[in-house]
């Protein structure tokens, strides 16, 4: 409306301007409904310029005043955004703080007025049941957000959690694997996995997870290295135990790679050149210690290098896994 007002003014003055420079008045005969009205073009202008700018005023009031409902409508929106977000932000603290009755109150608050968040509403919800240490109202809170796609992940994760306080590793576990295949970056879930694994023995699945870990890009290369080599040689240190000839060769094979992903690893290391020694393989076995002397010296490997040269097998021992990722 400004910028018309502004461009009609410049359109008028540049007319009278005219008019003042050729001392020419001018005049104008306006015939509407048998009435006639003799003028000059300056004051033809004029009345024309008000006649404008009022017709512009009096539509903006009627656009104003046909938005007024909107306008009223939008403010009341605003305001109670702005009280469900006060109310969600007091619901979230006073769960963090472990009051649950508190938490509670504010979850069923945030329900009547975060009409635009209903998934921050279903996680206060399951926090504040969770403070005040309802596991059944916790349980129906996480339950609900399964059957949102963007809340799938983390109704699992509260699932699992709520299975592990219970004590159903079974239910922890069932968890963690449909959020693991649902998103390619739950570590949590990935690390819940890779814990059932160890705890389990399982060190083939623990293997495959570290491997999936690197392609999806949920540990660093270095992290899942480290992994990999512990889980090589505690599956050779299993097969080891064997008294299958193929069992041995595949325990071989899973502890030259554990030293040759990770050569400062010196558990991983001792058993290669060991079972290499017991296979003939002494020059191999030495090569092995050596290059693993040159990255991270360690006592371990000089034992291990005396008893080669001394023609002695060291006894078995348990290969303690301490490099995992956090």
């Amino acid at each position: 409306m400004i910028r018309a007002a502004i461009i009609v003014f410049l359109v008028a003055a540049l007319a009278t301007a005219m008019l003042a420079i050729t001392g020419e008045p001018g005049h104008a005969n306006v015939v509407w409904l048998g009435w006639r009205a003799d003028m000059t073009a300056a004051a033809f202008v004029l009345i024309t310029l008000f006649l404008a700018l009022s017709a512009m005023i009096a539509w903006r009031l009627l656009l104003w005043a046909a938005e007024a409902p909107r306008r009223a409508f939008r403010a009341r929106a605003e305001v109670r955004r702005r009280q469900a977000n006060d109310v969600l932000t007091r619901g979230f603290v006073a769960a963090a703080a472990g009051d649950g009755s508190e938490a509670r109150r504010l979850a069923q608050k945030a329900a009547e007025l975060a009409d635009e968040a209903p998934g921050l509403v279903r996680v206060l919800a399951a926090q504040a049941a969770e403070a005040a240490g309802d596991a059944v109202a916790a349980q129906a809170a996480y339950g609900a957000m399964l059957g949102l796609p963007d809340m799938r992940l983390a109704g699992h994760k509260g699932l699992m959690q709520l299975a592990l306080a219970q004590g159903d590793r079974a239910g922890a576990i069932a968890h963690a694997e449909q959020a693991y295949g649902l998103a390619r970056t739950g570590r949590w879930a990935w690390r819940a996995l890779l814990e059932a694994k160890l705890e389990d023995r399982d060190w083939s699945g623990a293997r495959e997870l570290a491997k999936g870990a690197l392609d999806r890009k949920i540990v660093s290369p270095i992290v899942a290295e480290r992994a990999r080599a512990a889980l090589l040689a505690a599956s050779a240190a299993q097969l080891e135990a064997s008294a299958d000839p193929k069992s041995q060769a595949q325990a071989l094979e899973f502890a030259v790679e554990a030293a040759k992903l990770q050569p400062g690893f010196a558990p991983g290391v001792v058993m290669a050149a060991r079972l290499l020694g017991v296979s003939g393989k002494l020059a191999r076995a030495a090569q092995v210690l050596e290059g693993a002397w040159k990255v991270a010296p360690h006592p371990a490997l000089w034992l291990a290098y005396r008893d080669l040269r001394t023609s002695e097998t060291p006894a078995s021992e348990p290969i303690a896994c301490a490099n995992w990722p956090n």
